[in-house]
């Protein structure tokens, strides 16, 4: 059961099916995915399925939950605390729920096929939006859009007398009531914006590669499946995205045909950042280098506690674009290395998992620890150009890592990741460079401008 509700609350967290079919509102089908799901990990434990409440990265969530209060009320007092749900305690609930939720290799498998089910969907609604025509939009206080079926090519033709501007676009329209942005494609709700769409897609689009194998799906049906992810991130105009996608193609490229794969590997990737990506993005750019250089700015002057949780947006017209610079800006030097040992450690289980030599592991467990760890290696990629740091999915891929980890334990008790005293030492290096590397960088680009 409490699987079950997980894999709802996935598919209402991410899909969000209420958006599009307006009789589900009213059911508040979020909160009914949560209640399913607690209700389904209590009936779990009581019937001993749930065996331990352990969770792997439990000590440093536990810490970064800690410190992200401590500095929002130490730099910002404690009037943002009841604003919380959103950022910091749904986040908190979909990691937990995930990490009890899938610790049988049955339920994992279900979890996989439920995202790339997920994903896969959106990426094809997402096509045809790409081949849509463009329409008149005139959006609401919430930002959702209401198709007028109005052909335009430019939103001035959309402006009806009386009304702001600013709430009419002139966008590519799909099925479902969705339309682009700038002409780039995206989902709703979570997903609203390409770079993280695209993010999402090839992080999920590992799991094809390791569904195919232990049971050895032919390789027309494993590209028929891709190629909807592809399209859609050709569509989305996302140039990190698409280093994204060309690193898990690298991987996996390497992994099956070594030398041959790498050079394989090499020709995807031009081929990706060559045909894909948007042009004109001059204006974007320089924009998030001045963001990047106040970010760091507002690092220096509050260097320990940092602004307060979600406290970035508040000094500054948008947010960080870098979620390492976020945690720094916002939580301090400590908060970064907290938030960078949280990602590690995620990284790291299933990295070990797939190089397990043990005999009690199955290979099936290896190919998902693999397809996770690469799936890792693009989300810390991505983050590099995102603020990622609320956003639900990152949250729930700590989940599927700490899940995991629990399974393997459950196949092999020798099998434990733990974060020692030389990867303490090596995050709080690896946040020295990076704060030092994005200072110098966006001092030189802006005061060059």
């Amino acid at each position: 059961m409490g699987a079950l509700g997980a894999c709802l609350l996935l598919v209402f967290v991410l899909l969000r099916p209420h958006e599009f079919l307006p009789f589900l509102r009213p059911l508040s089908p979020l909160n009914i995915a949560t209640l399913l799901t607690i209700g389904g990990l209590f009936l779990d434990w009581m019937q001993g399925r749930l065996k331990s409440l352990h969770i792997a990265q439990g000590g440093v969530y536990g810490a970064y939950l800690v410190w992200t209060l401590v500095s929002l009320v130490v730099a910002a007092g404690t009037s943002s605390l009841p604003l919380l749900g959103p950022t910091l305690v749904f986040p908190a609930m979909y990691f937990v729920f995930v990490a009890y939720a899938f610790r049988t290799v049955g339920r994992y498998r279900a979890a996989m096929l439920c995202l790339l089910g997920i994903m896969g969907f959106i990426a094809c609604v997402c096509i045809f939006q790409a081949k849509g025509p463009w329409e008149c939009v005139l959006l609401d206080e919430e930002s959702r859009g209401e198709l007028t079926g109005k052909a335009c090519e430019h939103y001035r033709e959309c402006v009806v007398k009386g009304t702001e501007s600013s709430r009419w676009l002139c966008e590519k329209v799909g099925p479902l009531g969705s339309f682009s942005t700038d002409g780039r494609v995206r989902w709703i709700g979570v997903l609203a914006d390409p770079n993280e769409l695209c993010m999402v897609l090839a992080a999920a689009m590992t799991f094809v590669f390791a569904m195919r194998a232990p049971k050895k799906t032919s390789l027309p049906v494993t590209v028929a499946v891709l190629a909807p992810f592809v399209a859609c991130m050709f569509a989305s105009g996302s140039r990190g995205g698409m280093l994204t996608f060309a690193i898990v193609f690298g991987v996996y490229f390497v992994r099956a045909y070594g030398a041959r794969g790498l050079l394989l590997g090499a020709a995807s990737t031009v081929a990706i950042l060559a045909f894909g990506g948007r042009s004109g993005g001059e204006e974007s750019t320089m924009e998030r280098t001045e963001t990047l250089h106040e970010g760091f700015t507002f690092f220096k002057t509050h260097p320990i506690f940092g602004l307060g949780h979600n406290q970035f947006t508040e000094h500054w017209f948008i947010t960080a674009h870098n979620s390492y610079l976020l945690a720094a800006a916002e939580l301090g030097f400590v908060g970064l290395v907290i938030f960078l040992a949280l990602v590690w450690f995620s990284a790291k289980i299933p990295f070990t998992l797939a190089r397990s030599r043990s005999p009690r592991i199955s290979p099936e467990l290896r190919a998902y620890g693999l397809a996770l760890g690469v799936s890792w290696l693009g989300i810390v990629v991505s983050i590099f150009f995102l603020s990622m740091n609320y956003h639900p999915v990152l949250h729930i891929f700590f989940g599927f890592s700490a899940a995991l980890h629990a399974i393997a334990r459950r196949q092999d008790p020798a099998f434990n990741v733990r974060l020692r005293l030389a990867d303490w030492a090596s995050l709080v290096v690896v946040a020295f460079v990076i704060l030092t590397f994005i200072g110098v960088y966006s001092t030189v680009k802006v005061g060059g401008g």
